[in-house]
């Protein structure tokens, strides 16, 4: 079975965000890293608009992204303010290079 199913499934887990203890994040960092890493090798920044042709590193990039997903969170999940987002779980697994 794999993680997300298992978590899913899990007896743990609950659909009322009143009685939950964490709030797991999912979103997939090493994913975008890996598709910014492609389209800077490959110079398509400007024709994909990945790195809004502003001139942005990968790292940059990425650190716009995890910031305008947490104004997102903020804006629109109002468990964010419950405890100003200690209890937001975000995983960041990476290979080393």
């Amino acid at each position: 079975m794999l993680i997300h199913e298992q978590m899913l499934h899990s007896p743990n887990r609950t659909d009322n965000p009143e009685e939950a203890d964490l709030f797991y994040v999912p979103v997939y960092m090493t994913c975008y890293r890996s598709l910014l890493q492609y389209a800077a090798r490959v110079k398509l920044r400007d024709r994909v608009g990945i790195l809004r042709g502003r001139g942005l590193s990968v790292e940059q990039t990425l650190f716009e992204f995890f910031h305008s997903l947490l104004d997102f969170l903020k804006d629109e999940y109002p468990y964010w303010d419950r405890q100003g987002g200690r209890d937001h779980v975000f995983t960041f697994t990476h290979d080393c290079e």
